[in-house]
C-alpha cells in the first residue's frame, strides 16, 4: 500500500477499505481512524460538560477498547458510529467518577462564559424537554430519565427496570416520537 505522509486517510476512503487494515493493525489506518474521529468527538462531547482532558482520556480509552475488539467489528453500522458510542460510554464513565448526578445537573445550570446565548437556548430547551417528559406515563418517565439525565446505557436501563434491551429501545423510540410531536412548533 503506498504511503501518504500528508493525509493518512487518503488510502482508506471507505469503511470497507479501512476495517481490514485496522484488523491487521496497519499504523496508517489507525492514524486515519483516530484523526477522522478526534475532532468530531471533542466537539460532540464538549458541549455536555467536563474538561477537554476528560474527553481526550475517554477517546484514548475508547481507542484501546475499540481496537481490542476490532476482530469482532463488522460494517452493519459505520465504524465512526461504533467508535463514537464506545467513546461516549468511556466519557460517561470518567464523568461519573468525577461528579455525582446532582453535581452534573448543577453544572448544567451555570451560565457559560464562552457562549451565553447558546447556554440560554440550551437551558430553555432543557426546561421544555423536562416538561414534556413529565407528560409521559411513569414507566416512560423513568426510562427517559435513566437514559437522558443519568446517562445509563440501554443495557443498564433494562436491568434496572426488569425488561429486555429490545423493550428499552422500542419504548425509547416511542417516547422520542411523542416528545418530538410535543416539542415541534406547529405551523399555523
Amino acid at each position: 500500500m503506498p504511503q501518504n505522509d500528508t493525509n493518512p486517510c487518503a488510502n482508506f476512503p471507505t469503511d470497507e477499505r479501512l476495517l481490514p487494515a485496522l484488523q491487521r493493525r496497519v499504523r496508517e489506518a489507525i492514524a486515519c481512524f483516530y484523526q477522522r474521529n478526534f475532532k468530531k468527538i471533542i466537539s460532540s462531547l464538549g458541549w455536555k460538560g467536563g474538561s477537554r482532558q476528560d474527553i481526550e482520556d475517554a477517546i484514548q480509552n475508547a481507542m484501546i477498547e475499540f481496537m481490542a475488539g476490532i476482530g469482532q467489528r463488522d460494517l452493519r453500522a459505520k465504524l465512526d458510529t461504533q467508535f463514537y458510542q464506545v467513546a461516549k460510554n468511556r466519557w460517561i464513565d470518567i464523568t461519573r467518577k468525577h461528579q455525582s448526578y446532582d453535581d452534573l445537573n448543577e453544572q448544567d445550570s451555570l451560565p457559560s462564559a464562552d457562549n451565553p446565548l447558546a447556554h440560554l437556548l440550551d437551558s430553555e430547551m432543557q426546561q421544555r424537554l423536562r416538561k414534556a417528559i413529565a407528560q409521559l406515563d411513569p414507566r416512560s418517565q423513568q426510562l427517559m430519565d435513566l437514559l437522558t439525565y443519568q446517562h445509563y446505557t440501554p443495557e443498564e436501563v433494562a436491568a434496572e427496570m426488569g425488561v429486555s434491551v429490545d423493550s428499552v429501545y422500542n419504548q425509547k423510540t416511542r417516547c422520542i416520537k411523542y416528545l418530538r410531536r410535543l416539542l415541534t412548533p406547529t405551523q399555523s
